[in-house]
C-alpha cells in the first residue's frame, strides 16, 4: 500500500537510527522496496564531549545543503543501495543520506532521526554546525517535489 502511494506521488522520509536504537528488520521490509537498506552498524558516534566527531562537514552540493558548511549527526546507521536508490551524502565509503525515485514520488532516507530538538536547537553545538539550516532546506525539497505532482 505504501509503495503504491509512493509511485502515485508519495513523498517518504524514512529516518533510521544507529544499531542500538532502530528495529531493521521491518523497517528494511519497507525501506527494501525502494532499494534502501538501513545497516545494523553505528558511525559517528561521539567521543567524550566532542561533536566534531559526529559532524559531517564534506558535503555535496544537493539541495539540502545549500548555505550549509556543517552537519552533526551522531550514532548513525549507514545504508546499502540498490536501483533506483542513490546516494545523496557519503563519508568515508558509507552513506548516510539517499534517495530513490519511483513513479511520480520519492523516498529519502536518512540514517539517523537528526533534525529534532537535540541537533537543531541545541547552543552547545558549534556554531559552524548548521543542522537548522540543512532542516530548512530538507523541509522546502520535499515540500517542492510534493507540489511538483500537484
Amino acid at each position: 500500500i505504501i509503495e503504491r502511494w509512493v509511485r502515485k506521488g508519495g513523498v517518504l522520509v524514512l529516518m533510521g537510527n544507529d544499531a542500538l536504537n532502530c528495529e531493521f528488520t521491518h523497517l528494511n521490509r519497507l525501506s527494501g522496496r525502494f532499494g534502501i537498506l538501513f545497516n545494523h552498524v553505528t558511525l559517528h558516534r561521539v567521543t567524550g564531549n566532542d561533536p566534531e566527531t559526529a559532524a559531517s562537514g564534506n558535503l555535496p552540493g544537493h539541495p539540502v545543503f545549500q548555505g550549509v558548511n556543517k552537519i552533526f549527526m551522531k550514532e548513525v546507521s549507514s545504508l546499502s543501495l540498490k536501483p533506483p536508490a542513490k546516494a545523496v551524502l557519503t563519508e568515508k565509503g558509507s552513506v548516510l543520506m539517499a534517495e530513490s525515485r519511483i513513479g511520480k514520488g520519492m523516498v529519502f532516507a536518512i540514517g539517523d532521526p537528526w533534525i529534532y530538538n537535540e541537533y537543531i536547537d541545541n547552543e552547545r553545538l558549534p556554531r559552524d554546525i548548521n543542522n537548522r539550516q540543512a532542516a530548512a532546506n530538507f523541509t522546502h525539497y520535499l515540500i517542492g517535489h510534493i507540489r511538483k505532482q500537484r
